[in-house]
Order: C-alpha cells, then sequence, then structure tokens
C-alpha cells in the first residue's frame, strides 16, 4: 500500500494587495425605533416625542413601544428585550413563577399553548422592572420569598404586571388582557381561603398586598371603548345598576379598612413598613376628626351638614386639593377611601347627588395624578357622574339650594380642567349643559 499524496490548496501568496479578511464587529438590530420608521424599514433617529422623520410626514403618528416582551417560545432563563433584571432576583423566578401558576391556570382553562396570552416569564419581568402603582413597585427584592410563599399574592402581582403592560400597549392589548383576567381570576380564586387562615406575619404582609393590588386592578379595569361617556352616565340613574356595575370597585376598596384593622398587630415588624410610612401612620390612614375646618369652602361644609357619612369625606376632600399631585403623594390622595363608611356607600346606591359630587370630585383629584391606571376611571366616571348631576337639576333649584349647588358644579369644574405647574396632565373633557 502506497502512501496517499495530498494535496494543500492556499490562496496565500497569489494575489499580496488583498488585505486579511477580519470579521466586523456584531450590530445588533435597533429595535428602539418608532413604528412608522420600522414600517417604513427607514433609520429612525429615536428622538421623542416626535422624531425627525414624523415630523416631517404631515398626520404621522410617532409612537414607540416602551418595551420588548418575548414571545410565548422564548426561554424563560433569558430577559426579554428592554429589561434590566433585578439583581436580587434569582435567574430561575420565572421558572418557578410558572410552576407555582400553570396548575391553577389550566384549571380555568388558561395557560396553555393554545391560549394567547403574554406568557408568565414576560409578566415576571415586567412587575420586577417596570410596574408601578399607587403604593410603589409591588415585587420589590426583599417581597420574593413573600411572593413564592402565597400563590394568590404571586397571581396578583402578575395581573397586575398584565394590566400595565396592557395599557402601555394600545396596539395590541389582547395578549395582555387575556393574561390579566386569567390570573385575576385565579388570585381571587386562592384570596378567599387564604382570608379564613390563622393569621401570622407572612400571612398579614401577603393578604394585605395582595388586597391593594386587587383595588388597583379594580379601579384600573375600565373599557374606555363604551361610547359616548355621557350614555354610560346613564348607569347612575337607575339604583338597580349601581351595586354591581357602578361602584363594585368602590365596594371592593372600602374592604381594605377591615383587613388593615385585623392585622394591626403584625404592623409593626411588616414588610410593608415603607408603604405605612409613605402613607403617614395609622392616624393618617383612618384621620380622626379636627376642630379647624377653615380649608373647607362653605359650599362645601353646607353639603354635609346634617350627613354623619359625609363629613370626613369633605374634609378629607378639601385636604387632598392642597396636596401637590406628584407620585410620592399618591399614597395621600388614596386616603379618601379610608374616610368611607357602608353607609356612604349606600347613599350612593341611592343615587344620593351628595355622595355622587364627593365621589366625583375625589375622582377628579385623582386625574391630577395623571397616572395610565387613573387616567380611564377619570375621564369615564368623571363626565358619568356630572352628566347625572345636570340631569337631576341640581343647578336649577331654587334659592339656597340652588346658589349651593351651582357653586358645587362650578367646583367640580375647575377640579376637572385646572392646571398643574408639576404635572402637565391632560383636561378631562366633561359634557357641557
Amino acid at each position: 500500500m502506497t502512501d496517499a499524496k495530498f494535496l494543500v490548496l492556499t490562496v496565500k501568496g497569489s494575489n499580496p494587495q488583498v488585505r486579511e479578511y477580519k470579521k466586523r464587529r456584531f450590530h445588533p438590530k435597533d429595535r428602539l425605533g418608532c413604528f412608522p420608521c420600522k414600517a417604513k424599514k427607514v433609520k429612525c433617529d429615536q428622538a421623542k416625542p416626535v422624531c425627525a422623520r414624523c415630523s416631517r410626514s404631515p398626520g404621522c403618528r410617532c409612537q414607540y413601544q416602551e418595551v420588548g416582551y418575548p414571545t410565548a417560545s422564548s426561554k424563560f432563563d433569558e430577559p426579554p428585550l428592554g429589561f434590566s433584571v433585578l439583581a436580587a432576583m434569582p435567574s430561575w423566578a420565572p421558572i418557578v413563577a410558572n410552576t407555582i401558576l400553570q396548575p391553577h391556570l389550566r384549571a380555568i382553562g388558561s395557560g396553555t399553548p393554545a391560549t394567547r396570552q403574554t406568557p408568565v416569564h414576560a409578566l415576571l419581568y415586567h412587575a420586577a422592572n417596570n410596574l408601578d402603582t399607587a403604593f410603589g413597585k409591588p415585587l420589590e427584592p426583599g417581597l420574593w420569598d413573600l411572593t413564592c410563599q402565597h400563590p394568590h399574592l404571586l397571581a396578583s402581582i402578575l395581573a397586575a404586571s398584565a394590566c400595565d403592560m396592557r395599557l402601555r400597549a394600545p396596539a395590541d392589548p389582547l395578549p395582555h388582557r387575556i393574561a390579566e383576567c386569567s390570573l385575576l381570576s385565579v388570585a381571587l380564586h386562592l384570596f378567599q381561603p387564604a382570608l379564613e387562615q390563622p393569621l401570622n406575619q407572612a400571612r398579614s404582609d401577603a393578604l394585605l398586598l395582595t388586597s391593594m393590588l386587587l383595588n388597583h386592578l379594580a379601579f384600573a379595569s375600565v373599557d374606555t371603548d363604551e361610547g359616548n361617556p355621557v350614555a354610560h352616565g346613564l348607569a347612575f340613574c337607575g339604583s338597580s345598576s349601581l351595586g354591581s356595575g357602578g361602584f363594585g370597585w368602590l365596594a371592593l376598596s372600602m374592604g381594605l379598612k377591615p383587613l388593615l384593622m385585623a392585622t394591626e398587630a403584625f404592623r409593626e415588624e411588616s414588610v410593608l413598613v415603607p408603604i405605612f410610612q409613605a402613607s403617614g401612620d395609622q392616624d393618617q390612614t383612618f384621620p380622626p376628626p379636627q376642630d379647624s375646618l377653615d380649608h373647607v369652602p362653605a359650599a362645601w361644609l353646607r353639603l354635609a351638614s346634617g350627613v354623619g357619612c359625609l363629613q370626613e369625606p369633605i374634609r378629607s376632600l378639601a385636604g387632598i386639593r392642597a396636596l401637590p399631585p406628584s407620585p410620592q403623594n399618591a399614597l395621600g390622595y388614596v386616603q379618601f377611601v379610608g374616610t368611607l363608611e357602608p353607609e356612604f356607600l349606600q347613599l350612593l346606591y341611592s343615587g344620593d347627588e351628595r355622595a355622587m359630587w364627593a365621589l366625583g370630585c375625589w375622582l377628579g383629584l385623582m386625574g391630577h395624578l395623571d397616572t395610565r391606571w387613573s387616567r380611564g376611571r377619570v375621564q369615564r366616571d368623571g363626565a358619568a357622574i356630572r352628566s347625572f348631576l345636570l340631569s337631576s337639576g341640581v343647578c336649577q333649584r331654587r334659592g339656597e339650594d340652588g346658589a349651593m349647588w351651582t357653586q358645587l358644579i362650578h367646583d367640580y369644574d375647575c377640579i376637572y380642567t385646572s392646571a398643574s405647574s408639576s404635572v402637565d396632565r391632560k383636561a378631562t373633557i366633561l359634557p357641557r349643559p
């Protein structure tokens, strides 16, 4: 057997003038441009609020995607585009969250590959990095262990995350809406039996945080595509529709007050101490009556005279009106709900104009914060309540009563249309008589 002969092919020396090939540096695809530039496949300078190309195109709506969300086929151990993973959260957190929730999601017919909804790991990353509520970020690093121990808390956090993603992505909100409804159903299903268990420190914290998130979701879940808000205001004219439709979110919010009282023994060692401190203390959560009412307008005092359940809410409204509209004061704005008694809710159910006016004013003050989660409720229900009051003919009443209501409606409109130097917000458009 003879030795094989090998031929080596080479181009070395054949053309010395040709430079040596060097691998080019990797350039990631630009994903931060606006939607019109992406559609035209042109480079976007990413100027905000309007890029240079869109500014030169009349009628072109420049819109950016704030964050990139992964598809259902993305790996659990890879963070979605646009997210920076919190160092305190373990890398296996999405797998754990998915493992905890999948049995409950399947039980309600959700969470399967055929379901077109935002995946759990995308919701978790958004909750850890971008979600912000009236009481701060619900998934702080120190709360991860507590969240894993209580599935109702995990489901409520991810439902709030899906709600926030839906409000951020008006172009395609359906996957986020499906995830929001599915996880909210799981949270409510698990929350009820958790309320019946004996309290300890961890259960107390989990129940409180879950209740806050459920209230947040109830307030933010508003269908703004119902048509004319004036037509929606007809729901306030019949008491038969008030309990389930008009004020169900408020009844749920008022349920937080007895829960706070029941868990008072665990307050000092709670991981939610920063939330309690941000809202003041227990005395500020449930403000005691004060002798001085100098800051309350005369027409407001006359409205609440002789009605005990209206006096504290009216005093609270006057204090909130003087509060600067900033994220740091968001908890101060929701103090109004802590002043409400069951009798106030009964007045709303019966269509009482005084209670309606007080609730509408508070919604208008909440609009001063101009947050994504409050905007829909403020614009829709604020206009509906005003429409109800005007249709009741309160301004056409004779004597001092008519003069009082004329002033009250004027104050109502001022709350909704007043501008603030600290917040650039859009004035709510209210129907005129």
